[in-house]
């Protein structure tokens, strides 16, 4: 099955609106916009993108936006939120899962009522 066939008539036409190479990311303001979609439709239509098989890429910083890469250099650019998100999230699941609950609740209730 070729690519486009897999794709929704709104997935086609958010392919075409996303810019080739990193130079000038869309940001994503512009694809709730044009598309009317609120912030949490665009990521899912993005990664609906991504797992049909669309490398689609994003700086996060100011002036940033979605892309798709031109080449390894720019596909690691824009892997990066990405893989800090991934550090970041192991991070977290490391300090919850080391806190002893079975001591937890007391320490609780003693910051609770002191």
């Amino acid at each position: 099955m070729k690519l486009k066939d897999k794709l929704t008539s709104l997935e086609l036409r958010f392919f075409c609106f996303i810019p080739h190479g990193m130079e000038h990311p869309r940001p994503r303001k512009e694809f709730e916009r044009v598309f009317g979609m609120s912030k949490r439709q665009v990521e899912k239509t993005v990664e609906s993108l991504i797992h049909k098989g669309i490398p689609v890429c994003a700086i996060k910083e100011k002036d940033g936006g979605y892309f798709i890469p031109d080449n390894e250099e720019e596909r690691q650019i824009g892997l990066r939120p990405n893989k800090s998100q991934i550090e970041t999230t192991k991070k977290r699941i490391k300090a919850v899962e080391s806190v002893d609950l079975n001591n937890f609740r007391a320490i609780a209730e003693d910051l609770r009522h002191g």
